[in-house]
C-alpha cells in the first residue's frame, strides 16, 4: 500500500525510527519501525493522547486543536500530528535527532499521506473514522489512566 511505502521511506532516511498511521479513534492503519512496535495498543494511545490535548487546547480557549503532541525521553523522542480529519501520525525520533528536524518529517509525511489518500479507492473507508465528539477532560484523563493502568500489570 502507498502509505506503507511512504512510512518504509520516512524510516529509511535515518531520522525516523518508527512512525505509525492511525484512525482518530486508535486503530492502527499502517506502521513501519526499526524496533517491535505493539501498534494496536501505541495507536490507541497516541490517538488518546492527541484527542487529550485537542480538548485541553479547548478548555484554554484554542478552537484549532493542538498542532502536535510531542513527548521526549532521554532515549527517543515521539511527535504525534494531526493527518487530515480522521488520522493521527506518530514519529518516532531517537535522543540525537533535533525535534525541529522530526517534527519537519512528520509535516512533510502528513502531506503525502493527504495526498495519497485523496486519490485512494480506499478513501471512502478511511473517512468513515472521523474525528469523535470532543469528550470532557475528565473523561479522556481517566481513559488514559486505566490504559495506563492496564499496561502496567500485563
Amino acid at each position: 500500500e502507498p502509505c506503507h511505502a511512504l512510512l518504509e521511506t520516512l524510516i529509511d532516511d535515518g531520522v525516523i525510527e518508527a512512525a505509525i498511521l492511525c484512525t482518530v479513534d486508535g486503530l492502527p492503519i499502517t506502521h513501519a519501525s526499526r524496533f517491535d512496535v505493539p501498534e494496536d495498543a501505541i495507536s490507541a494511545m497516541f490517538a488518546s493522547m492527541l484527542a487529550l490535548s485537542d480538548t485541553v487546547v479547548g478548555q484554554v480557549g484554542g478552537t484549532l486543536g493542538c498542532r502536535q503532541v510531542v513527548v521526549e525521553s532521554p532515549e527517543r523522542t515521539i511527535a504525534i500530528v494531526h493527518a487530515g480529519e480522521s488520522m493521527a501520525l506518530s514519529v518516532t525520533g531517537n535522543n540525537g535527532v533535533n525535534l525541529g528536524m522530526i517534527i519537519s518529517h512528520a509535516n512533510a509525511a502528513v502531506q503525502k499521506i493527504l495526498n495519497i489518500t485523496s486519490k485512494s479507492v480506499d478513501k471512502k473507508n478511511i473517512e468513515q473514522h472521523t474525528r469523535p465528539e470532543r469528550a470532557s477532560l475528565d473523561e479522556l484523563v481517566q481513559k488514559v489512566l486505566h490504559e495506563a493502568a492496564q499496561n502496567r500489570h500485563e
